[in-house]
């Protein structure tokens, strides 16, 4: 069973002032976050050898003995508004503007966080800055806002999508094993095992409970390693983009709104931990390539070449850890091809006359059209057995589009004191591609798995206002 104690306290304050007859809007925020934990640093468990040490409720969990996690920061925010002097100069053909900036930071309380080797990692902490322009004509027909925005994330949680600890925690586990009783009994690899942990830091084998049980002299020995929670790497991220809303009412029955958006993304410092982990354990995963991963067959002999089915040390970091590293970090500091660049939105809606003969009547429709999206790299292997990752050439998923519909009907009923209205909506009425859409992609194009395509679905809705 595991027990844990967490509490965050936040404060925060805003103030908005309004300067020069209202032409200058400012707002100023502070808020404070802090999260105290109380977490243990492995699972309790419960050992056979010790009956009576079994633990029964949570009153033998004293979470104030287990080490006291602490973070907090204070973050601030500014934003400003200023207006055109519309009593001093006046704009053309009902024109109105205003221009905008907006500078903010985040952070998330995230005490309990540790790497791999048991160090804490700081909270990750965030960053926008976005300024642009408002814009009205012909007395607030049409309106346009136009925004740049950019945002940074620094220690954000990420896990490598490969198993690297495995050429560590597994290795060893039959290592110990390779001279019990029922396998080799000459050979010891002890010396092996402490090739790897010489590569770590001297509380490694602590921090992680590792012990050998049994008994050398017997030659039946196995390993036992305790869990570590909260074990988590951390990556960047740096958006930037653009934001275009229109707003458009040609009569007073019809709106239109309308709305386009570009951006990218850049991924940096991706898993840092564990590239330094790697980089310590590679000379000695280099050294011990020619060694077994698992043990060597029963009754081998030492000189003896190795079957060409038993996988060597440097056979499975090679294809665990070394490869799927250079995929990974292949596209460190590129925008990222699996998002959307491009996106745009379109609405509509129409409200019939209350003097023509579909008075109470409303149609409206809407259109959602998204770019076309990454979905994988073409690879191949260079002669020292690395990843050649075509970054530039990767391959896309179409772009989509997904149409809406919409009617409604309303009028005054009970003796004209409630308003009624009833909505029909039909969502994803019309979508583009098929009834799959690709996700993911092998190295050489083929498709490797799909998704759904959205269902169509339909509302009756009734509301009553009074």
């Amino acid at each position: 069973g595991t027990r844990f104690r967490d509490t965050i306290t936040s404060t925060a304050a805003v103030l908005q002032s309004y300067w020069v007859n209202n032409l200058v809007v400012t707002t100023v925020g502070i808020r404070r976050d802090e999260s105290v934990r109380y977490a243990p640093r492995s699972n309790f468990t419960y050992d056979p050898l010790q009956p009576d040490s079994k633990v029964k409720g949570f009153n033998d969990y004293n979470v104030y003995s287990f080490p006291k996690l602490v973070a907090a920061k204070e973050v601030k925010s500014y934003s400003a508004v200023l207006r055109w002097p519309r009593q001093l100069v006046r704009l053309p053909a009902g024109a109105d503007a205003s221009v905008f900036y907006n500078n903010s930071s985040n952070f998330t309380p995230a005490g309990s966080r540790i790497n791999y080797l048991g160090e804490p990692l700081s909270s990750p902490v965030g960053k926008t800055r976005e300024y642009g322009l408002n814009l009205s004509l012909f007395q607030d027909k049409l309106a346009l806002r136009y925004n740049r925005f950019e945002t940074s994330v620094v220690g954000q949680g990420f896990n490598p999508p490969f198993n690297y600890t495995n050429a560590i925690v597994q290795m060893t586990g039959f290592w110990i094993s390779e001279n019990n009783s029922n396998r080799n009994p000459t050979i010891d690899r002890r010396p092996e095992i402490e090739k790897i942990f010489a590569a770590l830091p001297s509380n490694f084998r602590q921090l992680y409970g590792f012990q050998y049980t049994g008994s050398p002299e017997t030659n039946d020995q196995a390993q036992t390693v305790a869990g570590v929670s909260g074990v988590t790497d951390t990556t960047d991220f740096q958006a930037k983009g653009h934001e275009l809303d229109l707003v458009y009412n040609p009569t007073r029955q019809w709106r239109i709104l309308a709305n386009f958006a570009r951006q990218e993304t850049v991924q940096s410092n991706i898993a840092p931990n564990a590239r330094r982990v790697i980089a310590a354990m590679r000379p000695v995963w280099d050294e011990l390539r020619d060694r077994p991963r698992t043990n060597y067959p029963t009754g081998f002999v030492l000189g003896n070449p190795l079957p060409a089915s038993v996988e060597t040390v440097g056979q499975f970091v090679n294809n665990t850890v070394y490869v799927p590293l250079a995929t990974m970090l292949a596209t460190e500091g590129s925008a990222a091809a699996e998002q959307r660049k491009y996106r745009a939105n379109f609405v509509t809606n129409y409200q019939f006359a209350k003097d023509s003969r579909l008075r109470g009547w409303s149609v409206g429709s809407g259109v959602r059209w998204q770019s076309k999206l990454g979905i994988g790299y073409p690879a191949t292997y260079r002669p020292d057995g690395s990843v050649d990752l075509g970054i530039n050439r990767p391959f896309y998923a179409p772009a989509e589009t997904n149409v809406d519909v919409n009617v409604a009907y309303g009028r005054k009923v009970w003796g004209d004191r409630i308003d009624w209205k009833a909505t029909l909506q039909v969502r994803n009425a019309w979508s583009s591609g098929d009834d799959l859409i690709p996700v993911t992609v092998q190295p050489t194009g083929q498709v490797a798995s799909y998704r759904l395509a959205p269902e169509r679905r339909i509302y009756l809705t009734n509301t009553f206002s009074f």
